[in-house]
Parts: structure tokens; C-alpha cells; sequence
């Protein structure tokens, strides 16, 4: 009334105020309400949809969904595997390699990983270290004949690069007889 307001307001606020009492005893503290937790990545969800991506030649795909479960679960050899073959699939040897030597390192009697490691290698025109792995494939698995016919192609294609062994001279002439000079004649209209 003092500031001027007209009566009409005034009566209508005193109506809808509300009285509020005050007690002695405090009020209950509301009892918190449960949040859901979000549940942790499940890695198996991962797994199988890079297993799909990579089933249909989704390479790219395969390999972030394969990251993603080697971040949740560091210690499974198969998962590497899996990620080094898009890996190769993509012609990306050299990651593809790490790959395979992590599973090698996670399950050294892996006898795939040495073979996928070897070709992989082989791509890349490392050939000792390919051979090496073919090796080892032989060791651990004797009957794998691709592995065997693969050591045996790039032992011979290795040794075709090789320069050849010098000739000891007592091995040219056994007898220790001097040579014979044979007079062929002039041979400069032969050069070229």
C-alpha cells in the first residue's frame, strides 16, 4: 500500500500467498535416486562386428573394430591374427607383420602367424627373414607341405641372387701342368 500499488493487486496477492510455517524438526533429506551406471564396452560386441566388416573385404572397418578390442582386451593372440590378415588383406605388410609377431609373442607355437608373417615378408622382398619363419613353420608343423614347398622356392630363388663361390686355382688344374697358350689370331674385329 505504501509504494502506491492499486487495492485489487494487493488483495490478490494476499489470497494466493501461502502461509509457511516453520517447524522446529528439519526436513528429510531426499534419499538419493539410483543412477544407471553405463556398462563397460563389451569387447565381444567389437569382435564380431569387425568379424563382419572383415567377411565382407570391409578391410578398413574391420581394423578400428579390431583396435577397439585389442584396447579392451589386450592379451587374446586371435584378435592380432585377425587385424594382421586385413592388415595383409590391404597389402599393409609391415603392420600386418607386427601383428603377426605379436601373436607369435602372446602364443609362440602359432604355426599360422609364422606362415602369414613368412608371406608377408616375402611381399615385402625380405626373403632371409622369410625363410626363417617358412623354417620354423617346418619345425613346429613337419607336414605342412606349403610351407616346405614355399622354403624350398625361396631357398632356390636366394641362392640365384647369390654371386657365385670363387674358383680355388688348384681346383682348375689338378695336374699342376702350365697352361697351353693357343695363338687364335688378331680378335679386334670380334670386339664389340
Amino acid at each position: 500500500e505504501s509504494t502506491g500499488a492499486e487495492k485489487e493487486l494487493i488483495e490478490a496477492v494476499r489470497q494466493k500467498s501461502q502461509i509457511i510455517k516453520i517447524s522446529a524438526t528439519p526436513a528429510p533429506k531426499p534419499e538419493p535416486v539410483p543412477v544407471a551406471t553405463p556398462r563397460p564396452p563389451d569387447f565381444l560386441a567389437y569382435q564380431n562386428r569387425a568379424n563382419a566388416h572383415f567377411v565382407k573385404g570391409e578391410f578398413d572397418l574391420a581394423v578400428i573394430n579390431y583396435n577397439k578390442v585389442i584396447e579392451l582386451n589386450p592379451k587374446e593372440s586371435a584378435t592380432y591374427m585377425s587385424r594382421g590378415l586385413a592388415y595383409h588383406n590391404k597389402e599393409y605388410y609391415d603392420k600386418a607383420i607386427i601383428d603377426f609377431g605379436k601373436v607369435i609373442e602372446l602364443d609362440p607355437k602359432d604355426v599360422s602367424a609364422y606362415a602369414k608373417r613368412a608371406d608377408s615378408y616375402e611381399r615385402m622382398g625380405e626373403l632371409n627373414k622369410a625363410i626363417a619363419d617358412y623354417e620354423k613353420v617346418v619345425e613346429l608343423d613337419p607336414t605342412n607341405q606349403t610351407a616346405k614347398s614355399s622354403l624350398q622356392r625361396l631357398q632356390a630363388e636366394l641362392a640365384k641372387t647369390m654371386p657365385p663361390k670363387p674358383v680355388e686355382a688348384s681346383a682348375v688344374n689338378e695336374t699342376n701342368e702350365t697352361p697351353k697358350i693357343i695363338n687364335v689370331g688378331s680378335m679386334k674385329e670380334l670386339a664389340v
